[in-house]
């Protein structure tokens, strides 16, 4: 799925550009191209073909953005990243080097990396970087070891989904610990915020080359 929906929208975007390339010197430029208030929703023309832009084809600052799916570990996944020497690096050693080279760099990080929570969402005595299947569990309700997280910003991650079907594995705590793990590592993520922090934006924005990307 992630392969086809990859391939989709890189389809999306080559379409795009050919018809900017093919028709933008025959078109004036939108409200997004030219200085001033736009016009408001209510009085704004209905489109009656695609919209075309004129630079939006033109060189200028570019970034390389590499998304992967999800980062989902079942036991066999955990036991052997327990052993290795390089830990959860071991998992994805061999296209390490596409998310160093890349500006930025995405992954969804599919369940909770909570220190010390168990199946029920309750503070317990963590087992350290084992699969323990009480602390650190797999399918169907997962919990990872945080230094999976360690892993993923020192592999060259930039940002994680933390929105998924897996996010409450460890309830509300869970979430919490999560989170203050990747802030302690310094891992931008969106999707989920802390129960602690309630006013914190579901989103996040990085910044590579100039360009932030939201």
């Amino acid at each position: 799925m992630a392969v086809s929906l990859a391939s989709r929208g890189l389809a999306a975007a080559l379409i795009a550009c050919a018809l900017v390339q093919g028709g933008c010197s025959t078109h004036q430029d939108h409200a997004e191209d030219e200085p001033g208030d736009a016009p408001s929703a209510a009085s704004a023309p209905r489109a009656t073909e695609a919209l075309r832009f004129r630079r939006a084809c033109a060189e200028g600052s570019r970034i390389t953005v590499a998304a992967v799916g999800d980062v989902l570990l079942h036991e066999e996944l955990q036991i052997q990243s327990a052993s290795a020497a390089n830990r959860f690096r071991s998992l994805w050693s061999g296209m390490s080097h596409l998310i160093a080279n890349a500006d930025v760099a995405y992954a969804n990080l599919e369940g909770p990396a909570a220190e010390g929570v168990n199946g029920a969402g309750e503070a317990v005595s963590d087992p350290g970087l084992t699969f323990d299947n009480k602390v650190y569990t797999a399918y169907p309700r997962f919990n990872y070891p945080p230094s999976v997280i360690a892993d993923l910003k020192s592999t060259g991650f930039d940002v994680v989904s933390t929105a998924n079907n897996h996010a409450l594995d460890r309830h509300a705590l869970g979430v919490d610990r999560t989170i203050a793990k990747l802030d302690l590592a310094g891992l931008h993520f969106t999707g989920t915020r802390a129960s602690t922090d309630p006013s914190r934006p579901w989103h996040t924005v990085t910044t590579s080359r100039g360009v932030r990307l939201a």
